[in-house]
């Protein structure tokens, strides 16, 4: 048996002796909407909580469509599957949670596969260990787009890695319109191919073939097919804004109505990092620490910043041998969402910024990194329990 599968069994035991314990903890917080009108009639009490928050939004797309205000900032990749699924289930709820849970298996397949073409055995295990372990790992058991946006963002850097570029782009324009990070994937597509895209050699027989002998024709040549495997990377972000536009006269609408959501974000005008850093020493100051948002505040400011630290050392530390490229994507895949203005969903956005496992899966001093495991796990079943009982995490 893979190590990775006994992982994966361990954190869905963790997933649901935290929604069984959390019915003998704590009542049920009526904190987002739908959940008796939607939630309820889908499954058991053992098992509905798997949609709670966005979820619920998720479940409704999948069955109405873009019929709803503000539903047009989730991505439709996600819903199209749900929908897709439940041809075959007959019950939204099961078609998430099915496809997020064999997503999450292609997250553990393909990150260890990517691990292991620059790490040992023994590092790659403490790199999956700290991931599958995160305080908000639940989610990839959730119906949330976690599970199958990091499965194409790892089986992307896999195959492009191994030089397989048209699959490569394909997957990235897939989650380009899972997520609006995905849309970085592409930069990382460029960043990898372009000494070999541009170089003369690469495209000697293709040239050959065509008759082409011309140097400044091949130049546009070679230029033209980067652009047109560029645009294949971002093919799901273009149809999906092109939908917007004819629908709403608004290929950003994705955008515009993130402040309808509350957690202070801003849709209007970008907020630097800095600034957010200061909002939330503010909050600190007057929010009352026995108000159950202080927690949440807590966690989303504490793990901004150790991940803010850790794309610092991937990039700073060359004994750990991280894939530059791997940096690029983590740092614009943390940086993006606090343009808005907040760290809220942070706890749960820093799984794409993935060198940020990679870094703590190489922590050399056993008692630290047993320091971290131990507060990690504890985090997860406090989180994991908070959420399914409807409190606020990420």
């Amino acid at each position: 048996m893979k190590y990775y599968f006994k992982y994966y069994l361990i954190l869905l035991l963790i997933v649901f002796g935290a929604i069984i314990a959390g019915q003998f903890l704590l009542s049920f917080k009526y904190s987002f909407p739908y959940a008796p009108e939607v939630l309820y009639k889908m499954g058991p009490w053992w098992f509905w909580p798997l949609g709670n928050f966005d979820g619920v939004h998720y479940l409704l797309l999948a069955r109405e469509g873009y019929i709803r205000d503000l539903y047009q900032a989730f991505f439709p990749v996600y819903p199209m599957l749900l929908r897709f699924f439940e041809q075959f289930t007959r019950n939204y709820l099961v078609s998430g949670v099915v496809l997020s849970a064999a997503s999450f298996w292609a997250v553990l397949y393909f990150f260890n596969k990517l691990l292991c073409l620059d790490f040992k055995n023994s590092t790659v295990r403490k790199i999956l260990l700290v991931f599958v372990f995160f305080p908000t790992s639940f989610y990839f058991f959730s119906v949330y787009t976690e599970s199958l946006f990091m499965a194409l963002v790892f089986a992307f850097f896999y195959y492009l890695r191994k030089k397989k570029y048209l699959l490569a782009v394909l997957l990235a324009g897939t989650a380009s319109a899972t997520r609006l990070v995905g849309v970085f994937l592409v930069l990382s597509f460029l960043y990898e191919v372009w000494p070999v895209i541009t170089n003369i050699k690469t495209y000697s027989r293709l040239f050959h073939l065509l008759g082409v002998k011309n140097s400044p024709t091949r130049r546009c040549l070679q230029y033209l097919i980067t652009g047109v495997l560029s645009l294949i990377g971002v093919f799901g972000f273009l149809f999906y804004s092109y939908f917007l536009m004819h629908r709403y006269s608004d290929p950003l609408k994705f955008l515009h109505v993130q402040s309808a959501f509350g957690a202070n974000r801003s849709s209007g005008e970008l907020v630097l990092l800095y600034q957010v850093i200061y909002r939330y020493f503010k909050m600190f100051i007057t929010v009352d620490p026995k108000n159950p948002i202080y927690y949440s505040l807590s966690l989303e400011f504490a793990i901004s910043l150790l991940f803010l630290v850790f794309i610092a050392v991937a990039f700073l530390n060359k004994k750990l041998k991280i894939n530059k490229n791997y940096i690029l994507f983590s740092s614009l895949a943390f940086i993006l969402p606090t343009l808005t203005g907040t760290f809220s969903s942070m706890p749960r956005y820093v799984l794409s910024s993935f060198v940020g496992f990679m870094v703590l899966g190489q922590i050399e001093n056993k008692a630290l990194f047993r320091f971290w495991m131990i507060s990690s796990v504890g985090l997860l079943l406090i989180n994991a329990v908070l959420f399914y009982r409807g409190y606020w995490i990420a």
